[in-house]
Formats: structure tokens, C-alpha cells, sequence
């Protein structure tokens, strides 16, 4: 599938002159390793809010929640490594040496009651953090995932999935995004915001994280079994969650909460209906 030169062009333009969702803050930097993480931190309080965004996007996609949570708790939005204005120097782009990022970070920064608040494939990452019984890590919250825990794709799929980007890195993320991550009802400015961010991705970056992201379900299914935590859920139903599956891989240690009117990005698309979910679900945390 070729993108045309026109809407390639819009793409761009997209890309460059993005919308803004809520107001600007001040880009921090931290060295993890051998690449330096650009991040958020807005607002004050015992509690942090740390925000791990999904694979091709960036912090920006948090900006509703900063301004929001930003009042009366600490709120860390980060560029995961080879995203956003976060360098990528490394070569090893699992979830597992994201999730050691996250764990160096929250050490470096000396956070306490650490809530990891993880979108998509963040929350994967967020599983890794906090599998290891980091104490200051009070609370996990998945946002649209596990929605079909312990089934993974089979392994034909996934080389044809792999040899498909090598291949079209550019139509082959298209493809994706318009069947799986946003909905018939979703904003045609919303929808070219995230074409844009997958189109700008490094095709590289990309092919090498779908590699291990697509061969992580046994593992996840691993983790989610053994959660030194509970498991807190705000899903989007334009998708349904396989609740028994969820059920028997969490040995029932789960809460969710489902809701209408958005993709797979909700924190973008309704954000007052999210923050609304994620500030109730972060209350039962607490309590």
C-alpha cells in the first residue's frame, strides 16, 4: 500500500504543525545509559504519576493529563528511548530494557508512591517495572490493553508482519493504524496525528521493537500471573476485552474499567471522560 504524494504531504504537515493537546511544558533531559531521555515534570505532591506512552508516539499524547493531575500530584511524562526528543543510541529495543529505564529513572529522580500510568504497549513496559518489587511503586494502571492476554499470534504471522515492514515500513504501519487503532467515529484531525507519528517513526527503531513486541505475549501472560501488584484497567470497548482470559491470566487480580466514545487513544480523543476514569482508578489506588 503506497501513501500518495499529497497525503504524504498533509502527513507532513501534521507532523510538524501537530495539534497541541493542552499547554506547552519545559522538556527536561536524563541520561539512561547510553541515550539521553527528554521528559516532563509538572506539579508537586507525595504522590507521582509516572506516564509511559505506546510504541511510535511521545509524552505530548499526556499533555491533558499533566495539565490536569499536574495540580496536586507530581506528574512525570517520558520520550521512551528512539521517540519523541529522546536520543536513540542503543541497540537493544525490548520492553524489557524499556521497563530498566523506567526503574533507573525513578531511582535517579528519587520518586516515591509512584503510580506508572502505562498506554498500549507502555503497559507492558510498566509490567516490567514493576516486576521488580520496586517498593516505591504503589499502583499500575494499563490504559486500552490486555484485551486478549495469553494469545499470542502465531509465529508465520509475525515473520509476515516483520517481513511486511522491512518491506513497507510506511503502508504497513497505515494498514495497521486504520484496522486496528482507531475507530470509524475518530476525529480525521486525531487520525492523521497518529499516521503522522508512525510515518515519522525510524523504520529501524520500529521493525526491532515489533520484533520482540510480537514474540512477548508468553511473557506477558508470565508477569501478569505474578504481579506483586493489582492490576488496574481503563479500556476503550471499540475493542472488546477477553475478560475470562483476563480473569484466569491475573488469577483474578484485576480491576477494570470500560468505557465508551474513543480509539485507542483516548487520552487524546474524549481526555475529560479519561481523566475522569484515571482519576477514580488512581483514588482506589491510594485508598
Amino acid at each position: 500500500m503506497k501513501t500518495s504524494v499529497k497525503y504524504t504531504f498533509t502527513l507532513v504537515l501534521f507532523f510538524c504543525f501537530s495539534f497541541s493537546y493542552g499547554q506547552n511544558f519545559v522538556d527536561k533531559k536524563i541520561t539512561i545509559g547510553a541515550d539521553t531521555l527528554s521528559y516532563f515534570d509538572v506539579g508537586k505532591g507525595k504522590t507521582t504519576l509516572f506516564f509511559i506512552h505506546g510504541s511510535y508516539i511521545d509524552k505530548n499524547y499526556w499533555k491533558n493529563q499533566i495539565s490536569f493531575f499536574s495540580k496536586k500530584y507530581r506528574v512525570i511524562a517520558l520520550d521512551l528511548a528512539g521517540h519523541g526528543n529522546s536520543t536513540h543510541n542503543r541497540t537493544d529495543w525490548s520492553i524489557q530494557n524499556f521497563g530498566s529505564d523506567i526503574n533507573q529513572i525513578i531511582k535517579k529522580l528519587a520518586l516515591k508512591k509512584v503510580i506508572i500510568i502505562g498506554h498500549s504497549v507502555g503497559a507492558d513496559i510498566m509490567l516490567e517495572s514493576s516486576n521488580k518489587k520496586n517498593k516505591v511503586i504503589i499502583g499500575i494502571i494499563g490504559v486500552d490493553y490486555f484485551k486478549n492476554v495469553g494469545a499470542g499470534l502465531p509465529q508465520n504471522v509475525i515473520d509476515q508482519v516483520i517481513t511486511n515492514l522491512k518491506t513497507d515500513f510506511a503502508g504497513t504501519n497505515e494498514q495497521y493504524v486504520k484496522q486496528a487503532l482507531i475507530s470509524k467515529n475518530t476525529k480525521p484531525e486525531i487520525v492523521n496525528k497518529i499516521l503522522a507519528d508512525f510515518m515519522a517513526m525510524n523504520p529501524k527503531i520500529g521493525i526491532a521493537m515489533n520484533d520482540n513486541f510480537l514474540n512477548y505475549s508468553k511473557r506477558e501472560a508470565d508477569l501478569l500471573k505474578t504481579l506483586p501488584l493489582k492490576l488496574f484497567l481503563i479500556n476503550v470497548d471499540y475493542v472488546p476485552t477477553n475478560i475470562a482470559n483476563l480473569k484466569e491470566v491475573t488469577n483474578n487480580n484485576y480491576d477494570l474499567h470500560i468505557f465508551s466514545g474513543s480509539c485507542h487513544y483516548p487520552m487524546i480523543e474524549i481526555p475529560e471522560v479519561f481523566n475522569s476514569a484515571l482519576d477514580k482508578t488512581i483514588s482506589k489506588i491510594k485508598k
